[in-house]
C-alpha cells in the first residue's frame, strides 16, 4: 500500500503501514504539506519526517513534471513488479 497524508490525523495509517505487515513488506508513506506556509512546514517536519512516519515530505504536486508525481509513478512501478504485474509504459503518460 501507498499512503499519502497531510497531518498529524494521518499518524494511525502511517503506523499502521510500518508495524503491520512483515519486514520487507511495509507499506510506503508520503507526507504533503504546503510549502509557502513556515508552521504547516515545520509541523510536517517536526510530527512526520523526523520521527519517522513517513519517507519524505512533499509539495501536493502530482503532474508528470513534477517531482512527488516522478516519486509516486515509481513506487507503484515498483509495488508492481514485486507482486509480479507487467512493467506499462503508460504510467505517467
Amino acid at each position: 500500500m501507498i499512503y499519502i497524508g497531510d497531518g498529524l490525523t494521518d499518524v494511525p495509517c502511517f503506523s499502521v503501514l510500518q508495524k503491520a505487515q512483515p519486514k520487507g513488506k511495509e507499506g510506503l508513506a508520503f507526507g504533503v504539506f504546503k510549502p509557502a506556509q513556515s508552521e504547516p512546514a515545520k509541523n510536517a517536519w517536526t510530527k512526520l519526517l523526523a520521527p519517522g512516519r513517513v519517507k519524505s515530505l512533499h509539495s501536493p504536486r502530482y503532474g508528470k513534471n513534477d517531482d512527488f508525481g516522478a516519486i509516486l509513478r515509481s513506487a507503484l512501478a515498483e509495488r508492481g513488479l514485486k507482486i509480479g504485474l507487467a512493467p506499462q509504459t503508460a504510467i505517467g503518460a
